[in-house]
C-alpha cells in the first residue's frame, strides 16, 4: 500500500465465485464512489468505467458507498 490514496474505503468483502476477488467500496471526494475489484487479494485494483447507479434507465448516481455484498448468482 497505500491503496486508494486520497479516498475513503468504507467496506471490503471477498467474492468467492469463480477465481475469487476482493471488492472495495471506494469513495473519493472528486471522482465519487466506485466499486473496485482486485483479482490478486489487493496487490492490484481494477477501476470500473462507470460509477454506480440506482436501477432504471437514466437513474441517479450513488453519492457514497458504505457497504457492498457479492451477488448470489
Amino acid at each position: 500500500g497505500p491503496y486508494h490514496p486520497g479516498s475513503d474505503v468504507f467496506h471490503l468483502t471477498y467474492d468467492s465465485r469463480g477465481d475469487g476477488q476482493v471488492l472495495a467500496a471506494v469513495n473519493n471526494t472528486i471522482w465519487g464512489p466506485q466499486i473496485e475489484r482486485s483479482p490478486d487479494l489487493g496487490r492490484s485494483w481494477n477501476q470500473p468505467e462507470e460509477r454506480p447507479r440506482f436501477a432504471g434507465e437514466g437513474g441517479p448516481t450513488v453519492k457514497q458507498l458504505w457497504h457492498i455484498e457479492p451477488s448470489r448468482g
